[in-house]
Formats: structure tokens, C-alpha cells, sequence
């Protein structure tokens, strides 16, 4: 038996802190394969007694959670990887142990992690099954062929990895964050130009079995005094109709919590809608991304506006409040478009909306492929160190973002940029509040 720690690198909390779900799944599977295992949070337990922590535990692996490679916003730029740097140094200064990287922002750039960090291995993608096969391995004095391990995905309704969190954290991310998190599939169909999601979790979707899902969350109820949930997919509303089974099985157990989701705009009938809130929907953040037809093909998405109109609007007929995150500056965006999408915005009913201006270039994606061709970059190692962004040929970002900004302050719960909002949701978490919290911005409205 190896004494496995795994530390969650994350310290992001916009728009709130969110409980590492990944880190907690990957380390629970390691503890299923019979090896004792600890968990930090950095988020939640802070630098200053790492070290001393690691001397005492003394682990023979130690796996870092690697989940943003920056904070993805052009108006407050932040890159992380010195971050995770001084980290690692901090750890090979009091251990010898064997450190494997993992995590999405490992898995976006992971020969440039493994050599930045100075790390023994990585896995990229999914670890929960991958990250117990290479310790075993590794304490049987068999090494891996190659440092990267490509991971590898696979639900089981018989194992438990899904039903072992930190009450602790549990505890923290309730209370700060104003939910717990859970996620329903893993992959994404959708080929939308600026997404890692499928690159980081495959092209088509992998299911967890719906009951396997709501035992979990009976499981958080219980255990965890949870009583709002995020479902972390990134679509929620598939279109084979597969989340239907686990919202249908929430109201055969009589499930009583809190939820929301990401949903993509699409057409909804009445009764569809219904159900949802039947089981607890208590507001929707569309991935719309754009404000009008032709940004959306620009960005190649599969709907067009009247679907994002049509969509929000049925859920606000019957009291869901909706937000849509929309990114201004891409692909087909042009003085015209800017016009035309501020329009269509203000005609919706019943919602939040935040602002973002240019699109982050990650390698493996659509826009990157833009990028190279329009010059901007040259390879995906400049992404690594400096945080660079795609703009629609015919706009200016410093333009733009002082045009959004005289826009935006005079409409009611609009943001820009988005993250203006965070600082709010400290306050209302620490008392008491769950959710999002730009709900209530709508329901205060309506009483």
C-alpha cells in the first residue's frame, strides 16, 4: 500500500469558489485501489503549512490538480503557471515523492507543464482510472513507457468514487460558494470555435448511469447538508433527452434541492420545462456565447438567435430567471453586429447578462486554427507563457471595451466585464445565501 497526497491547485473563485470535484473523484479512486490518501485544498487550507504537512504525512506520491491555466478574462489578464511553480518547489524542498500532474490545464498544455514543473508523470484527461493503474505500476518497479499517460474514462454504478467528499470542503464551498457540484456525463458533441471541452473530454458523450447520479445526490443531502447543486456538464441538456432520466428520477425519490445547470438554446416543449422545475430548476445559464446570427455562425454554433430568444423566453413564462455569458469581438463581429446584438439582448426577458470581450486561444481548438492563419500565433508553445486573444479583424479591443462599457452601465443587471459581479457574491454567500446569486437580482424585481 502507497500513501498517496493529492493537492488541489485552484485558487479561482469567479464567479465563486468551486469544490474540486475532479481532484476529489481522482483521489477517491486511488483510495478504492487500496491505498491511503489524503487531500489539500489550496483554495481552502492555504500555502503556509504545506510544507510541514508533507513532512508529517510523508507521501510516496503526490498528485497535483492543475485545473486553469489562466483566468480567461482580456480586461484583468492573470496567468498561473509561476503559481504552480512555486508550488512544486516548495514541495521538492521537504519531499522526494513522485509527483504526477493532471487536470484540464495539464491537459491543454502537458509537455509544457512537465517540463516547466519538472514533474516525473502526467495524465491527461480523465484519472480516475488511469492515475491508480500507473501507481500500482510504479510499486511494482515497472516503469510507464511514456512520462504522459493518456487517461482513460469509464462510469461504474458499482463503485463508490462518487460518493466520498471532504466534509470539510463540503462544508467551505456550501457555504462560500453556495453550492455543491455534479456532473452527469463527461465529453461534448459540439464543435463551438473557441471550446477545449472536446479535447480535454472527447467529441461524443459518456453517461453516468442516471440513478448512479441521484444516489449521489441523495448522498450530498444526507451527508453533506447540501441543498442547492451545479450539474458541471458542459451541456446539461443533451439531445438524445438522457438528463430527462435523471430529472424524472429525482421526482420518482422525491428529491428536494436546488439545481442548475449550463444549457445550450434549443427548442423546448412546455411540459419538458415543467419537469424541470418540478425537480427543483431553480435558473439556467445559457452557453448563447454570441448576440446575433452571424457572430454565431462566426463562432459555429448550431442555433440561431430566434432559438436563444425562443428558449429564454419560455423559461422566464414561467418564473426561471436566465443568464447568457456573451462574448463580444469574435469571429463575424462587426460594428453592424454590435448594433444588432445589443438589440436583441435588451428583448430578453427575465435575465442576467455578462459581458466578455475577445476570445483566449488554447491549442486544439477552432479558433487556434483561425489564429494561425491570420498570423497571430505561430505555435501552441506562445499560448503557454502569454495569454493571447482573437479579435474579429474589424473591431478594436480598446474600442470595444470602452463602447461595452458606456452600454452596459446604462441597462439594469447587465455586466461588463463579468467579473464585477463577483465581488457581490462574497457577501451573500457568507450569509447565507446559495445559488448563484444573480437570481435574486430577477426575483427581487418581481415581488
Amino acid at each position: 500500500m502507497a500513501r498517496f497526497l493529492m493537492i488541489s491547485c485552484n485558487k479561482v473563485d469567479s464567479p465563486y469558489p468551486v469544490y474540486p470535484l475532479g481532484a476529489n473523484i481522482v483521489a477517491s479512486a486511488v483510495r478504492e485501489a487500496g491505498h491511503e490518501v489524503k487531500l489539500i485544498d489550496i483554495f481552502v487550507d492555504g500555502e503556509n503549512n504545506l510544507e510541514n504537512e508533507i513532512k508529517d504525512y510523508q507521501p510516496d506520491y503526490i498528485g497535483l490538480s492543475l485545473r486553469n491555466v489562466d483566468n480567461v478574462c482580456f480586461n484583468e489578464s492573470s496567468l498561473f503557471f509561476s503559481q504552480y511553480k512555486s508550488l512544486v518547489e516548495k514541495i521538492k524542498k521537504v519531499s522526494n515523492a513522485t509527483i504526477i500532474l493532471g487536470g484540464s490545464a495539464f491537459t491543454i498544455f502537458p509537455e509544457k507543464f512537465l517540463e516547466y514543473l519538472g514533474a516525473d508523470y502526467g495524465i491527461k484527461g480523465a484519472g480516475e482510472i488511469s492515475l491508480p493503474k500507473l501507481i500500482d505500476q510504479l510499486e511494482k518497479k515497472k516503469k510507464p513507457h511514456e512520462r504522459i499517460i493518456q487517461g482513460e474514462v469509464s462510469f461504474s454504478s458499482k463503485n463508490n468514487i462518487f460518493l466520498n467528499r471532504d466534509n470539510k470542503l463540503s462544508s467551505f464551498y456550501l457555504t462560500k460558494g453556495g453550492m455543491l457540484n455534479v456532473f452527469t456525463k463527461k465529453g461534448c458533441p459540439h464543435n463551438c470555435l473557441y471550446c477545449s471541452y472536446p479535447s480535454l473530454e472527447g467529441k461524443k458523450y459518456l453517461y453516468r448511469d442516471p440513478k448512479n447520479v441521484v444516489d449521489e445526490i441523495e448522498y450530498l443531502i444526507k451527508e453533506h447538508t447540501a441543498d442547492f447543486i451545479f450539474f458541471t456538464d458542459s451541456v446539461f441538456n443533451d439531445r438524445a433527452k438522457n438528463y430527462l432520466l435523471i430529472i424524472e428520477e429525482m421526482i420518482r425519490r422525491n428529491i428536494r434541492i436546488s439545481w442548475t445547470c449550463y444549457m445550450r438554446p434549443d427548442k423546448f416543449d412546455r411540459e419538458e420545462v415543467k419537469l424541470l422545475k418540478k425537480s427543483g430548476l431553480h435558473c439556467v445559464e445559457w452557453g448563447t456565447d454570441c448576440s446575433s446570427d452571424q457572430t454565431l455562425k462566426g463562432m459555429n454554433k448550431d442555433f440561431k438567435w430566434e432559438d436563444v430568444k425562443n428558449s429564454n423566453d419560455l423559461f422566464a413564462e414561467y418564473e426561471i430567471p436566465n443568464s447568457h455569458f456573451i462574448i463580444f469581438g469574435g469571429p463575424g463581429e462587426t460594428l453592424s453586429t454590435l448594433e444588432e446584438g445589443i438589440k436583441n439582448l435588451s428583448e430578453l426577458k427575465y435575465c442576467v447578462i455578462f459581458g466578455g470581450i475577445g476570445i483566449r486561444i488554447f491549442p486544439h481548438t477552432g479558433i487556434f486554427d483561425l489564429a494561425i492563419k491570420r498570423g497571430l500565433v505561430k505555435n501552441e508553445d506562445e499560448l503557454f507563457y502569454k495569454e493571447i486573444y482573437y479579435f474579429s479583424e474589424d473591431i478594436n479591443p480598446e474600442w470595444l471595451d470602452n463602447y461595452l462599457k458606456e452600454v452596459f452601465k446604462n441597462q439594469q443587471n447587465w455586466f461588463y466585464p463579468y467579473t464585477g459581479f463577483t465581488e457581490k457574491n462574497y457577501f451573500l454567500h457568507n450569509s447565507g445565501f446559495r445559488g448563484p446569486l444573480w437570481d435574486l437580482l430577477l426575483r427581487s424585481k418581481r415581488r
